[in-house]
């Protein structure tokens, strides 16, 4: 099932939040790896900072943007500590297991910004 989640950084402002990414993901055993436009990649920051998890860097995606990250996904899961008054609907634990048997992004948002209302 881990085999369907990728995770997308979106314009990811410092390489070392990349390699601590791939870290995290390396310690639960995910590794697909996509960064929309980030300020700099590769980067010795992102390597040092990825601890073991070198080679999720050298397989990780760059893309110009979010649309072409997620365009063959069933399900994308977006993340963001800001508040937000638009209505996004809310999944139980279950239909999120369920739907992850399908191809599964998981978006991080810009780590300065939170996600954008476009995306």
């Amino acid at each position: 099932m881990l085999s369907n989640v990728r995770i997308v950084l979106v314009q990811t402002s410092h390489p070392g939040n990349i390699g601590a990414v791939a870290r995290a993901m390396k310690n639960m055993s995910l590794d697909q790896l996509v960064l929309v436009r980030p300020a700099q990649f590769p980067s010795a920051d992102a390597t040092a900072r990825a601890s073991g998890a070198d080679d999720l860097l050298a397989r990780a995606r760059c893309c110009d943007t979010l649309e072409e990250a997620v365009a063959e996904c069933g399900l994308v899961i977006g993340a963001s500590a800001r508040l937000r008054s638009l209505p996004w609907p809310e999944y139980d634990p279950a239909f999120v297991r369920n739907m992850c048997m399908k191809r599964v992004r998981i978006r991080q948002s810009r780590w300065c910004s939170g996600v954008s209302s476009q995306d």
